[in-house]
Parts: structure tokens; C-alpha cells; sequence
């Protein structure tokens, strides 16, 4: 699972899963800072039909916004 999909209020699963959410919330309260400067293996797709999207994260990219 891609790290950013756990800031997502409804996680699917998390009533299946207790010990992993119970980590998941325990990791979402940390401080933590991360400056990324390294562009995604998927940046340099030339066509769509590479077959090799750019992920969205809505939520992370409100938060970029409203920081910087």
C-alpha cells in the first residue's frame, strides 16, 4: 500500500485489519517532515498508453497547497 493512501479517513479494511490500524494511527499522529525532490518512475511517460500513470492524492495535494 502506498503511504499517502493512509491519510484517507475511510481506509478500506480497517475493521478487518485492527493491528495495522492500530499502526496506521499510530503513524498519522507522528510529526513527520518529508521534502521530496526526486520526480516519480512514472515522470517520464511519453503516452498514456505506457501503461504507467502518475497516482493522484487529492488529500496530499491540498495539504502542499495550503502549506506553501
Amino acid at each position: 500500500m502506498v503511504s499517502f493512501a493512509l491519510i484517507a479517513k475511510d481506509h478500506v479494511g480497517s475493521d478487518l485489519f485492527a493491528d495495522n490500524s492500530m499502526r496506521r494511527q499510530q503513524q498519522n499522529e507522528l510529526d513527520i517532515r518529508v521534502i521530496i525532490g526526486n520526480p516519480p518512475y512514472s515522470a517520464g511517460q511519453t503516452s498514456a498508453n505506457d501503461n504507467n500513470q502518475n497516482l493522484a492524492y487529492p488529500q496530499l495535494d491540498a495539504r502542499i497547497e495550503q502549506t506553501y
